[in-house]
């Protein structure tokens, strides 16, 4: 194709926290794939060279695509030193590449399509990606007349969009965008959008669209629980695809256990239910229960009478005995104390709320545990309440009840009677 693929991939993801305080979010996985490699490998059927725009932890992004560019694709990386919005990394983009190709391809690294979406996309002649979702108003929402997009409202106010259609950050312009951005006006949160060119193209002659059935913005924790799910169904369905990986038996003889590598040691008392990704080195123990929807991702560790239900388990990460997780995600080098427990269920059955930016929010989920960030540490029998994150290189002492959010690089000790101090008392009486 004369079409040039750019990928979006320089912000920060803070409403990823505490999993992007040690990574950018393009390197999270879903289904034991990396979301950036993911974008690369569907892209690689139809392009020979790609540009990707980084910018936070641009060096560990790049090292990501390094270690999955296995078909030899040309990749030109784009720095944007200041993150001021997509319309802004596009620009950092064009000056280098507008020349070069007849049409753009502009894709935000941090969406999940299935491949039949994807391809769906790719294969027809539609300039924009477009997704119905129940709450419009969190997106730049669509109006479409006559077949063709003819305007966009960036976040209407609650109530007031035009429909429940919205830009599911796919597009292909045929045109050059640059003037359109060069004198966009900032948002208010002083950023340049993409939303400015769509509005410009849309009330000129409108855009051609093509609805995806299944889209996901992966931006908060939970999503990327819910992405990985419907990657690992995918992989079963497609049978890897043309990713690296055999399919193997579960416990109960159906082919749902995807490996990409060697394990390191599987035992044979483990129970495992697919779907599930296993990846290189990961060891599990004897008598450990992996319900499905698990991702476990290199020299990762489930340990004897660890149960574990629809989590990653990010590369190091180590749950080593008598835990429970479900539907968490462990961060890199983590490890869990003896007893550690992921409650993923209110005691009320409600909806469970969860902290994004300061504000809580609901997930729409009524299972959803902890997000544990990269190097944290639990003492023996702490319990994570549903919806709480744990910021990177934190500390957790024993015995703790953790009800609300820890921030990065912090100790908690929590206020608890010791046997020792009740001896006491009794010694005295």
């Amino acid at each position: 194709m004369e079409e040039n693929p750019i990928i979006l991939a320089a912000g920060k993801g803070t409403r990823m926290w505490p999993l992007t305080s040690s990574r950018p979010k393009p390197t999270l996985p879903v289904g034991g794939e990396p979301l950036i490699c993911r974008h690369l490998r569907i892209l690689a059927r139809y392009y020979r060279k790609i540009t990707v725009v980084v910018g936070y932890m641009s060096e560990k992004l790049i090292n990501t695509i390094n270690s999955c560019n296995t078909l030899n694709l040309s990749i030109k990386y784009i720095k944007q030193e200041e993150e001021k919005g997509t319309g802004h990394a596009l620009l950092t983009a064009l000056p280098k590449i507008r020349e070069k190709a007849k049409s753009l391809l502009i894709i935000y690294a941090d969406t999940y399509l299935s491949e039949s979406d994807y391809v769906g996309f790719l294969e027809g002649n539609a300039e924009i990606g477009v997704a119905s979702v129940d709450e419009p108003w969190n997106y730049g929402v669509l109006e479409i007349k006559n077949g063709l997009v003819r305007h966009i409202v960036e976040k209407p106010k609650r109530g007031t969009e035009p429909s429940n259609l919205i830009y599911a950050g796919i597009l292909r312009l045929k045109e050059d965008p640059f003037e359109t951005l060069k004198h966009a006006k900032p948002s208010p949160r002083g950023e340049i959008e993409i939303v400015d060119v769509i509005e410009d193209i849309a009330k000129k002659r409108g855009l051609s669209y093509h609805l995806f059935e299944k889209w996901i913005d992966v931006g908060r924790p939970w999503d990327l629980l819910t992405a990985n799910k419907h990657a690992l169904e995918e992989a079963m369905e497609n049978n890897c695809s043309d990713r690296e990986c055999k399919v193997m038996n579960d416990t109960y003889g159906f082919p749902s256990i995807l490996y990409s590598g060697m394990p390191k040691k599987i035992d044979e008392r483990a129970v495992i239910e697919g779907p599930a990704y296993i990846g290189k080195g990961v060891t599990i123990r004897p008598y450990a229960f992996l319900r499905p929807y698990n991702s476990l991702m290199p020299d990762s560790l489930v340990g004897s009478h660890v149960e574990v239900k629809a989590s990653i388990l990010l590369e190091g990460s180590k749950v080593p005995h008598l835990s429970y997780v479900g539907d968490s995600v462990i961060g890199e080098n983590a490890n869990l104390g003896a007893g550690t427990i992921t409650a993923n269920f209110r005691f009320d059955g409600r909806q469970v709320k969860s902290v994004v930016k300061g504000k809580k929010i609901e997930t729409g989920l009524r299972k959803f545990g902890a997000i544990i960030g990269a190097n944290v540490r639990t003492g023996i029998n702490v319990s994570l309440l549903p919806g709480v994150k744990i910021g990177v290189n934190s500390w957790i002492y024993p015995g703790c009840i953790v009800s609300s959010d820890i921030p990065d690089n912090t100790i908690l000790k929590c206020d608890q009677q010791r046997s020792t101090e009740i001896l006491e008392r009794l010694d005295r009486q």
